[in-house]
């Protein structure tokens, strides 16, 4: 694609695929190497009480 004196190439979906699943196993990697991963689990206490 043209538009004056700028030319934009456009890679192709495979390639874009393909990117995307290198960048998504390395992050995991990384995030299983430092502790990230699995992440803590969630917990929610709830404390009641009558007001006294």
């Amino acid at each position: 694609m043209s538009f004056g004196d700028k030319t934009v190439e456009y890679r192709s979906v495979d390639e874009l695929k393909t990117a995307i699943e290198i960048i998504k196993r390395d992050l995991f990697e990384q995030a299983t190497a430092t502790g990230l991963w699995p992440g803590a689990p969630r917990q929610i206490r709830i404390t009641t009480g009558k007001g006294f």
